[in-house]
């Protein structure tokens, strides 16, 4: 209707422009004829203004705004216009029809045109989708879309994965604990970088029952923390508040200004889960808060369910080795395996033990190995054997990852009593000695 209008126009405006130059004299024409055609051209501008208008209007969605207008000096680059060519030709034929050529000029006021037009448009449209007048009495029901929507302290939402190193530390209150109530409350939008869709999450509430202290004091029986939630499925690490209902699962909280409690993350799971605990072991409060963690995760008890703690010692190993350290986490995996009466926890253990530290496999594993895991273990283990003999406490200090002259002089007693091979034993040994 636009395109139809503004040509109509077009032959009207120029019918009376050679009137009017045929009327006037020479220099009075000519000077007439130019200020009538600057008339024109405002009208050709905003003729054209009104069809952008409704053709931006129409559109359910508008993919360009002011922060992508593409270049004004080389059209033919113009990837993200939404005019046609047949918009632009007509556009030159109706500025061509006054006497006006299609320059450089031009375009750029035709762009900066449609960045304006297309502006309001999307204002007018946010506007429509998120701005509710709150007028009562007309219905009888308030509508959904004119809630106002919540919007949490951007600052305060802290979406990352959980770094159990880290939460240790910034944690105000850790405990061993079992969710009992999940409630969904309020969803909001969560802007991201220019070049990220937002995120659409909800604030969520979990209640939290049968508290034991890890970490902090005067919790009290029961706690409620927020935690801010994603609300679409994506790949990736586990998300949501929480596991399972009524199942044992250790929390990162960290206490607000007024007295309530967060999540130390958000978006990504801020528990470690335990399921196999059927009842809360004790916590050793002598010993740090890194210890206590990692003796609940690598430590089974008869009363638990074995079946579940063996198949999570594959996911736990990996937790702890990362927050604990590469020795710390042996000799855990090694009490683990010397101390249980438990078949399936043994045989687990030795995997874990196999797999993470081959070289520092006890003997009491071997018979555990396969024909073939043991020929390559011997291949395996003849190399490193080689390099320690050759690095000596170097070699040492990149494997254990600690220059600490007391967790070097750990590692080697490890080796002396526990490998199964000799070799090893009487080098190990050899090195102990040493100054």
């Amino acid at each position: 209707m636009s395109l139809g209008f503004s040509a109509a126009i077009v032959v009207q405006r120029g019918n009376r422009n050679a009137d009017a130059s045929a009327k006037l004299g020479s220099g009075e024409s000519a000077r007439a004829v130019v200020l009538e055609q600057h008339r024109d051209l405002r009208l050709v501008l905003v003729v054209w203004g009104f069809h952008l208008a409704m053709s931006a209007m129409a559109r359910t969605e508008l993919k360009m705004g002011c922060s992508d207008a593409y270049s004004i000096t080389r059209p033919a680059e113009r990837t993200h216009s939404d005019w046609s060519d047949t918009e632009i030709v007509t556009l030159e034929r109706a500025a061509a029809a006054f006497g006006f050529r299609m320059d450089e000029t031009m375009r750029a006021t035709m762009v900066m045109l449609e960045c304006g037009v297309r502006m309001v448009a999307r204002a007018f449209q946010y506007a429509l989708k998120r701005i509710c007048v709150p007028v009562l009495g007309i219905f009888a029901l308030e509508p959904a879309s004119c809630r106002l929507r919540f919007a949490p302290d951007l600052h305060d939402v802290k979406i990352q994965q959980l770094d159990v190193g880290q939460a240790i530390s910034d944690s105000d209150a850790i405990v061993l604990a079992v969710p009992t109530l999940i409630v969904h409350k309020r969803k909001f939008t969560l802007p991201q970088s220019e070049d990220r869709r937002p995120l659409e999450m909800e604030e969520v509430e979990v209640s939290l029952s049968g508290i034991v202290p890890i970490k902090g004091s005067a919790i009290g029986d029961q706690v409620k923390f927020v935690y801010y939630n994603g609300t679409g499925s994506a790949i990736g690490p586990p998300q949501g508040p929480a596991g399972a209902l009524a199942k044992f699962a250790i929390f990162f909280l960290r206490r607000r200004a007024d007295g309530t409690f967060r999540s130390v993350v958000d978006y990504y799971r801020p528990d470690i889960p335990t399921p196999w605990l059927r009842s809360p072991p004790k916590i050793d409060e002598q010993t740090s808060i890194a210890d206590r963690v990692a003796g609940i995760l690598l430590r089974v008890r008869s009363e638990d369910s074995v079946e579940v703690s063996a198949k999570c010692l594959l996911i736990d190993v990996a937790i702890v080795k990362a927050f604990y350290g590469f020795l710390n986490t042996l000799e855990l995996l090694t009490r683990l395996e010397s101390e249980t009466s438990l078949s399936l926890v043994r045989a687990r253990a030795c995997a874990e033990i196999e797999g993470w530290y081959s070289f520092e496999l006890p003997e009491t594993c071997i018979g555990q190995l396969s024909a073939k895991q043991q020929s390559d273990r011997k291949q395996y283990v003849d190399r490193m054997r080689t390099e320690l003999e050759t690095g000596r406490v170097r070699w040492i200090e990149e494997r254990i990852g600690s220059t600490d002259r007391s967790d070097i002089q750990r590692y080697l007693r490890l080796l002396v009593d526990r490998s199964p091979e000799a070799a090893t034993r009487k080098m190990a040994a050899r090195l102990l000695r040493q100054p």
